[in-house]
């Protein structure tokens, strides 16, 4: 790459971040700002990712010169001329048409180079059916609209290209990830490892455990799977192995703890800002719901390493000691102001941005002379970076979304679903479960969560689900596509770095994650676990799952105190379903069992023991 192209880029994603930080002001019309945000993010994506494939040769230069051209001169027709463009949104002309036709093809051109086809097929095939709809069989059979109405609502109105979830990574998302990018510059990264392995240097299995809770801080930071296991996977899959944790087992660990940190708040995943967005809720809102189901995630991981560890009879790493991280602790003021400021009920982006500000003073004061201005800006280029891939995203959605509204489809396909599950709650939310990993496989999380609010999300709430757990479902699917077989790539990339086969990681990611496919079907039953309800509901669904959870580690690990017979573990497989089970019959019978098993397996064990020792 030219030194030329690469100061062009790294301009072009200062001014992405200089446009993000700027969205805490009132920024005056939504669609001028989403217009302005929009085309600097265009212009990017075809300036890093040409066309470069052989056959294209000078053609592929001509072709991306020509997209380059026509955002430029698309931006400053729109821009300048911007009163006389809205008042043409009852009657577009036919240069309105020509360019919005443009655009849509250059939003889906960008999204398939950044994240792949998916998603741009999708909006495609909707854009098709919208258009000739009375082409289509069956209960897909819709009267068609024509293309200056769908080019209206996609391209003038601020329901397509420029809607929602464009406005959300545009505001909020950038905002936080320019802050996760300061935050990290700082040291915080390496404090939190720090952290976890000297609060995990005496306990078994200590290395994986410190793997769980290094995540577990990281990804609430950044929200990114792969770029969790890329982070702290460098550092904790190595430690895993020394102590005795097969490579396979290594490389899991890292990949189910790293993609929890999208769930982890308070900083989650891009799709909790949108879920915010459409409920029409604060984010703050978004962050208690998700709280314990979030710490489910991670104890349900922590419980298999420790049977495992305990059952392969693995050391203990031997560093622990907390006084060098106490000399340090104040490396976590800004996630101390970002969450107060949260709470005290001011906007997300307002507190995302002062909290950048206190990372930048601690920066400063933590690495002296160190920290200038030069670690800042690159700190701010690239959570730009970072952000581009979901931006598009959520335009490329936008197509979708306005597409599936014009050809009324969303309404359909929501009373076929309630209809093919026969009014059976269980069965849609499967049904749910089961399209969400499915478009995962070739979508980020934001793609697939909100490619469900118009396919899925409303068929729940239809069926009685509550906008919240029907959002959040949705949500978690859209997460643990990461750790999901065939294609879970935080297993790939944990795979990469611990040398183990890339398939079965995958695999044996997906069995050390068994609890975050079923923490999504609990809170739907169990609105305690969404601290929805008196504090008695809240205590009683988070302790009786949390028990339910335990007895499920202790059926896919086969150990407790000693190997278990399958008989023992199917036992356990039964309390388990019990606990999760939403009856409190069920609980008290599940609770009864688990005392019982555990009790008698604590027993056998404690004599077995004391015979060894009076032997010795």
């Amino acid at each position: 790459m030219s030194n030329a192209r690469l100061a062009l880029i790294q301009s072009l994603k200062l001014l992405l971040a200089t446009l993000g930080l700027l969205s805490i002001l009132t920024v005056g019309d939504i669609y001028l700002y989403n217009h302005t945000f929009l085309s600097v993010a265009l212009f990017l994506a075809f300036v890093t990712r040409p066309l470069q494939f052989r056959r294209f040769g000078m053609v592929g230069k001509i072709i991306d010169f020509l997209c380059l051209a026509v955002i430029v001169v698309e931006f400053f027709r729109v821009t300048v001329w911007f009163d006389e463009f809205q008042a043409r949104l009852i009657i577009p002309s036919r240069t309105d048409i020509v360019f919005g036709v443009l655009m849509v093809l250059l939003v889906l051109e960008a999204t398939r180079r950044l994240i792949g086809w998916v998603l741009p097929a999708f909006a495609v095939l909707f854009m098709l059916h919208a258009l000739y709809g009375h082409y289509f069989p069956g209960f897909l059979n819709s009267s068609p609209s024509d293309l200056k109405t769908l080019i209206k609502y996609i391209y003038m109105d601020t329901s397509g290209i420029y809607g929602i979830p464009l406005l959300v990574m545009a505001t909020y998302v950038i905002v936080f990830l320019l802050f996760a990018e300061t935050l990290n510059s700082t040291g915080v990264g390496k404090y939190f490892t720090d952290s976890a392995i000297r609060l995990t240097g005496n306990m078994v299995g200590g290395p994986a455990k410190a793997a769980v809770l290094s995540s577990a801080f990281m990804g609430s930071v950044s929200g990114s799977a792969v770029a969790n296991v890329v982070g702290t996977g460098t550092f904790t899959i190595p430690l895993m192995k020394r102590i005795g944790f097969s490579p396979l087992f290594a490389g899991s660990v890292e990949a189910v703890a790293s993609t929890g940190g999208q769930i982890m708040p308070p900083i989650m995943g891009a799709a909790a800002f949108l879920i915010a967005q459409y409920l029409g809720v604060p984010y703050r809102d978004i962050v208690i719901a998700a709280f314990i189901p979030a710490v489910m995630y991670y104890l349900g991981v922590y419980f298999q390493i420790d049977l495992r560890a305990r059952k392969e009879k693995l050391p203990v790493m031997g560093k622990a000691g907390t006084r060098p991280l106490l000399r340090e602790i104040y490396l976590l003021i800004p996630l101390a102001v970002l969450v107060a400021i949260i709470f005290a009920g001011m906007s997300a982006t307002l507190a995302a941005f002062i909290a950048l500000l206190s990372a930048i003073v601690v920066g400063m004061f933590h690495k002296k002379g160190e920290y200038t201005s030069r670690n800042i800006v690159h700190s701010l280029v690239q959570g730009a970076g970072s952000v581009l891939a979901v931006a598009l995203a959520g335009s490329c959605a936008g197509i979708l979304i306005g597409s599936l509204f014009i050809s009324g489809l969303g309404i359909k396909l929501t009373d076929i679903l309630v209809d093919m599950a026969g009014g059976n709650l269980p069965v849609l939310l499967i049904f749910a479960a089961i399209l969400a990993l499915i478009l995962g496989m070739g979508m980020t999380t934001s793609a697939v969560y909100l490619t469900l609010v118009v396919l899925v999300i409303p068929a729940l709430i239809k069926a009685g689900v509550t906008p919240l757990a029907a959002h959040l479902f949705a949500f978690y699917f859209g997460c643990i596509c990461a750790i999901t077989p065939p294609v879970a790539l935080a297993a790939y990339a944990a795979a990469s770095i611990s040398g183990a086969n890339v398939s079965k990681t995958g695999w044996q990611a997906f069995r050390l994650g068994f609890a975050a496919y079923l923490i999504p079907f609990m809170f739907v039953y169990r609105e305690g676990l969404l601290f929805r309800g008196s504090a008695l509901d809240v205590l009683s669904d988070a302790f009786f799952c949390l028990i339910g959870i335990f007895m499920f580690s202790v059926f896919m690990e086969g150990w407790l105190f000693k190997n278990l017979s399958w008989a023992w573990r199917l036992y356990a497989l039964g309390t388990g379903i019990l606990l999760i089970y939403p009856s409190i019959w069920a609980d008290l019978a599940g609770l009864l069992l688990a005392a019982f098993f555990i009790g008698l397996r604590y027993g056998f064990w404690k004599s077995k023991a004391g015979k060894a020792e009076a032997a010795g």
